[in-house]
């Protein structure tokens, strides 16, 4: 029988020519996330010659590199995915035992009122709970950052209570931005306008992506999320006080 420790032991493997995957398991978990997380904070501290990007899921991490570079750098006679895979082995064994990693801590308010909660009723028939007692139960948890990606800055968080667990809608509509969705056992927040599938259940006044800034992502992986509900005059304050800073 397995342990969870074997289940999460990485899995390096080759991704076409110039990509390495490294998978801890195969499932969603906040533990195998801070794995990932953990070794992509590594490689972004302690980058071999020739990485070009990494990109965060789930549960792995995927490394790309230039190959002509680090053959040229290193004069190579072995295979340089082997080259690379040992690089990044070495950076495996420094990190072992990762720490719990908790980010920073966002409380993020949302309005819940119909006029942005455009799935709200629908959602509360279909898993038959009151749309006061979803709303609640949405902001009754801190949440963990798993990644960001489909648009930049949407937050990919969980886990929801599971008496909130619900299917994606089968057709996308297009929802405003600051959309807060729910589906499968995430939650998340649209940065941008665009089509989406997720149940949207209201929407926050504050903005996910901002271009100007030093760090134009809201939220990071690692990071934790709490919601709390505010009321229409309030949202609407909110978005005018933000407009009015970034003058």
């Amino acid at each position: 029988m397995t342990s969870l420790d074997d289940e999460l032991q990485p899995a390096i493997k080759l991704l076409g020519e110039s990509a390495i995957v490294v998978e801890f398991g195969n499932l969603i978990s906040e533990r195998s996330n801070t794995r990932a997380i953990s070794l992509c904070r590594r490689l972004k501290q302690q980058p071999f010659h020739g990485i070009i990007d990494l990109v965060l899921a789930y549960h792995s991490v995927t490394v790309l590199y230039d190959p002509f570079a680090i053959k040229n750098q290193w004069m190579l006679e072995t295979p340089v995915y082997k080259w690379v895979k040992d690089q990044i082995s070495l950076r495996l064994a420094e990190d072992s035992e990762p720490r719990s990693m908790v980010g920073k801590r966002h409380r993020i308010p949302v309005c819940y009122d119909e006029c942005f909660a455009t799935d709200l009723k629908s959602l509360s028939l279909e898993l038959q709970i009151d749309s006061d007692h979803l709303t609640t139960m949405h902001c009754s948890k801190i949440y963990h950052v798993y990644m960001i990606g489909f648009q930049p800055g949407f937050p990919y968080l969980g886990d929801l209570p599971e008496k909130l667990h619900c299917s994606r809608k089968q057709d996308p509509i297009i929802v405003e931005a600051g959309s807060v969705g729910i589906a499968g056992a995430q939650t998340g927040i649209y940065p941008f306008k665009s089509p989406g599938g997720w149940n949207i259940i209201g929407r926050t006044p504050v903005s996910m992506f901002n271009n100007n800034a030093l760090e134009p992502v809201h939220m990071n992986a690692g990071d934790e999320v709490e919601f709390f509900r505010i009321s229409e005059p309030d949202f609407k304050s909110w978005k005018e006080e933000a407009l009015q800073s970034s003058l």
